[in-house]
């Protein structure tokens, strides 16, 4: 089994999201996961996001996510005052 072969989807939730720019770095962050291959972004409230994460590769993404959670490596920062949850 290659990695192509490997792939599956992630649920992640963003709260305290207040604006487009917050949207984008939410965004922009999930996308720069490695391994990352479609990130699908859906409204579910006031200040708050989900976003479905499809991605291939045999590391699990939890351990991307967590990077993610404590802004160490994350390609693009996810600004401060948003929280980020793995479902």
């Amino acid at each position: 089994m290659s990695r192509a072969d490997v792939s599956d989807e992630i649920r992640v939730r963003a709260s305290n999201v207040h604006s487009f720019k917050d949207i984008s770095a939410f965004r922009g962050a999930l996308q720069g996961i490695p391994g990352a291959t479609d990130v699908r972004l859906i409204a579910t409230g006031s200040g708050t996001i989900e976003a479905l994460v499809h991605y291939e590769g045999v590391l699990p993404i939890e351990i991307y996510l967590k990077q993610l959670q404590t802004a160490a490596s994350a390609a693009k920062r996810i600004p401060e005052h948003i929280s980020v949850t793995v479902s």
